[in-house]
């Protein structure tokens, strides 16, 4: 089958379900989001059964054509959506594998939670809706950047759909210990290739798998509708939405560096394409 092809019945099968999936937003809503929920989806089957074709089919759909800016005037009409990896956890400080286990963070990494939260109020920015993973270091994240904001009893919702890749058989471990029993290129491997799993753990695309669409179904359209979405989240679930707001391909993403408490701020067209984003940096 060529690419083309290929392409085109992905597309096809994507647009199906996004109708169907969208029809009960619009009943409840009335919003006129199905073109969202069509072309999103048939991005998310892009990504998860034929990733190759990415470029090809966002190439204009999602375009950027507003210079990045370290601070913008905020308008009424703006579609905002803000990124941040949580704090600093005290796994993170010690080196080790995360992903699904609990640990709290840093008195740094509470700093930056507050610091994000300062930053984000600094430029005028009133939230709607936040959205968080069902681990507590994203949570606590969460609500230190609503209490910065001003907004500590601000509506947020947690699913684990948001959580960090699992990490599995490695949660735990120091990581540089487990490069000298493994070696290097195995570790490499497990920490930075798509679709090669840890064992008993997810790869990237997995997460993407998990996190992707809750992204198209849940938070998008919140987006699209005009409501201001804080996303609070992990390194890897958040890699999952950049994938597709940035246009990257799978070879692009997993060389993308998220620093912890770094908001980034979305700003979307209608069509859902991104028109700027900035990264608000200390």
């Amino acid at each position: 089958m060529s690419e083309i092809s290929r392409t085109t019945k992905l597309l096809i099968a994507a647009g199906s379900i996004g109708t169907f999936a969208f029809t009960g937003y619009l009943v409840v809503s009335g919003q006129a989001v199905v073109a969202v929920g069509v072309l999103m989806l048939a991005v998310c089957a892009c990504v998860l059964i034929a990733p190759e074709v990415i470029p090809h089919f966002t190439n204009k759909l999602l375009t950027r054509d507003e210079p990045l800016a370290a601070k913008r005037t905020l308008m009424p009409t703006d579609r905002l959506l803000v990124l941040c990896r949580h704090g600093q956890s005290d796994w993170n400080l010690k080196n080790l594998f995360t992903g699904w286990k609990d640990p709290d963070l840093t008195a740094l990494g509470v700093q930056e939670a507050k610091d994000a939260g300062q930053r984000l109020k600094a430029l005028g920015l009133h939230l709607d809706v936040a959205y968080t993973s069902d681990l507590s270091r994203a949570q606590k994240t969460c609500q230190l950047i609503l209490d910065e904001m001003g907004q500590p009893t601000l509506k947020t919702i947690r699913n684990v759909a948001l959580n960090e890749r699992d990490y599995g058989d490695l949660s735990g471990l120091n990581k540089a210990e487990t490069a000298a029993k493994y070696g290097d290129e195995q570790v490499h491997i497990w920490r930075r290739s798509y679709d090669v799993p840890p064992p008993g753990g997810e790869s990237l695309k997995d997460t993407v798998a998990r996190a992707l669409p809750y992204f198209v179904t849940d938070i998008l359209p919140r987006v699209m509708a005009g409501e201001r979405v804080l996303v609070a989240a992990h390194g890897n679930s958040l890699r999952a939405l950049i994938m597709v707001l940035d246009r990257l391909t799978p070879d692009q993403i997993v060389h993308v560096e998220l620093a912890t408490g770094q908001p980034i701020v979305y700003r979307l067209k209608a069509d859902t394409s991104v028109a700027s984003k900035d990264i608000l940096k200390g």
